[in-house]
This record gives C-alpha cells, structure tokens and sequence, in this order.
C-alpha cells in the first residue's frame, strides 16, 4: 500500500510541479473563503460588520482585543525587547493586557 502511494505521488508530482500545485491550491482556498463571506453576509452597513453589530459579549470582545495585541506588531517587537532586557518584558507588554482585559469585565 505504501509503495503504491509514494508511486501515485511520484507520478503526479511528475505531471504538475509544488508551485503549480501550491498555487491552485491557495487560489481554491482563497476563492472558497470569499464564496463564503459572501454567502454569509448578514450586515447591512460597514459599521456593523466592523463592530459586529454591537452584540459581542463581554468575553469574546476581550479575546479578541487578546488578539490584536498580541497579533500585531507587539509579538514581534517583544522577541527583540525579551532579548535585550529578558523576561522584564513581560512588566511592559503582559501586564497591560492582563489590567486591560480585566477592566473589560467591570
């Protein structure tokens, strides 16, 4: 069975090189993901797509604040501050995260 795959693979790999096979691969997927947003378009203005109709709760609205901060540019800059000063770091980019998400809750 597992001779017959790597032959399988190796043949079709013969006929389509990775980056062609990569490529179609990403266009499916980007395309899937836009059929779905589409699909699933519910707002009715910008303003409530980007606020979310304004019916986060309070749990999800702090978990993706989380994101943000952490998504962005601050996961990167806090490699190279944890280099230079070690785990301090934390004292500037944790603890406002930590006091902002608990004040989402009050």
């Amino acid at each position: 069975m597992k001779e017959l795959l790597l032959q399988i693979l190796k043949s079709y790999s013969a006929i389509m090189p990775r980056t062609t096979i990569t490529i179609i691969l990403l266009l499916v997927y980007v395309i899937a993901i836009i059929a779905i947003g589409i699909w699933n378009s519910k707002n009715d203005s910008s303003e409530d797509y980007f606020l979310a109709s304004r019916k986060l709760p309070a749990w999800l609205l702090a978990i993706t604040f989380i994101a943000s901060w952490w998504g962005g540019g601050s996961a990167i800059d806090l490699v190279d501050h944890a280099h230079k000063n070690g785990l301090s770091s934390f004292w500037i980019y944790g603890v406002p995260v930590l006091i902002a998400t608990a004040l989402m809750y009050l």
